[in-house]
């Protein structure tokens, strides 16, 4: 696995060396943490909370593992503009490392007011929960909208950004673009656990503020994501069957990911003016695969404050390109192809509706209660697991999760 961003945090380090040894060097630890359970209504498919969850939810289950999370972050100001932030992320994921663990381990250079440069491995600011994604209690809900943020499970990249602040009236316009790569883990019930490295990764993001207003536009580019064993495998096979069936060829680059370019767009808002509390995102994913298909998601949701305690209401979609095929297999080869493209089949056409609670009991607590309605189409149930046979069903799919959170920060 790639050391990318504890590299570029001791080169940036040493850089920094010469300004640390004449500066008083202020440290200052902080965390987050959280405490969640959760279940759900149906056995025909398992509830997770996003790609990344490896632990799918059934009736008669309580989870209390997804939504369970400990961080610890630790902020180094060196001189009046050099900082070191690092943090440290515990809870269930796919595969367990220092690559996997880490979320944030940068220098960042603000030599003035306006102007900001990060190296390392940082919050990658392309969705509205960019810097608080696993920080429950800087979040409305119990978890982040599942229909919006269960495709996108990357918060990172290991590189550089360089930001700009321009003043306009009583706003101001953050600006700014950043590269790299990054890594994403997934849970896949055919792929099984895997962490992938997505390079020559491109960013640009605009994020405006006036008063109770928040509005962020982001674009984002990737290309050469790593390879999977098990994809090798099948298009192996598929290489195999070619001659039978020359449509094998586009169904073997449509299983790839390495060799298909990503784009992701979004662009969010929100308004909070201690009373009423709206914020709402939309975002396409642009892609050839069948693994990762073109996507187009939203929500909204909208809450109101009455003293310590917030009720919400949420709306969420998200609809991915179908599944096809150029041409129909011969009879000799179908079972094959059939075998091999049985749970890419599977995109995602979901509708979501929340109904929710959050009660601030303490200045560092919070507890939570969420109901969700779920509804998916015949061919978009991928957002969740099959059944624990393995199987998606052959049909429309409703459900409902319940799910509680208590979130504090320290």
């Amino acid at each position: 696995m790639s050391k990318t961003p504890l590299n570029l945090f001791f080169i940036a380090a040493l850089a920094a060396l010469p300004v640390c040894t004449k500066a008083e060097i202020s440290t200052r630890f902080s965390g987050f943490g959280s405490i969640g359970a959760l279940t759900t209504n149906t056995d025909e498919l398992g509830f997770r909370r996003d790609f990344s969850d490896p632990s799918p939810s059934y009736s008669d289950e309580i989870n209390f593992s997804s939504l369970s999370v400990l961080g610890l972050q630790a902020n180094i100001s060196l001189h009046d503009s050099f900082e070191f932030v690092g943090q440290l992320v515990l809870r269930d994921q796919p595969v367990q490392n220092s690559d996997t663990l880490i979320k944030i381990a940068a220098l960042n250079w603000t030599p003035s007011e306006e102007i900001q440069f990060r190296l390392g491995r940082f919050s990658q600011p392309f969705y509205m929960l960019s810097d608080s994604r696993h920080i429950g209690f800087a979040n409305l809900w119990t978890m982040p909208v599942q229909e919006f943020y269960a495709p996108v499970t990357n918060n990172f990249i290991d590189g550089a950004e360089l930001s700009y602040k321009l003043e306009l009236g009583d706003g101001f316009l953050m600006s700014s673009i950043n590269g790299g790569t990054t890594l994403v883990s997934i849970e896949d019930s055919a792929l099984g656990s895997q962490t992938l490295e997505i390079k020559n990764v491109l960013g640009i993001n605009l994020e405006y503020h006036y008063g109770d207003i928040q509005a962020r536009l982001s674009w984002n580019k990737s290309s050469g994501v790593s390879r999977w064993d098990e994809v090798d495998a099948a298009q192996a096979a598929l290489e195999q069957i070619t001659p039978l069936w020359p449509g094998a060829k586009d169904l073997s680059e449509r299983l790839s990911l390495d060799e298909n370019e990503l784009k992701y767009v979004s662009a969010g808002v929100q308004y909070d003016n201690g009373r009423w509390l709206l914020i709402g995102e939309a975002g396409e994913i642009h892609s050839n695969s069948f693994i990762l298909p073109g996507t187009r998601m939203a929500y909204l949701s909208l809450g109101y404050h009455i003293d310590l305690f917030t009720p919400y209401i949420s709306y969420a979609i998200t609809n991915s390109d179908e599944f096809y095929l150029e041409s129909p297999p011969p009879p000799q080869v179908a079972p094959l192809v059939e075998t091999l493209t049985e749970n890419v089949k599977q995109g995602w056409d979901q509708r979501g509706f929340s109904v929710g609670l959050r009660w601030d009991f303490h200045f560092n607590m919070a507890f939570k209660f969420q109901w969700d309605y779920k509804s998916m189409d015949r061919q978009g149930l991928g957002i969740w697991f099959p059944n624990k046979e393995g199987i998606y069903p052959d049909k429309d799919v409703d459900a409902q999760v319940l799910s509680t959170r208590w979130d504090f920060i320290f």
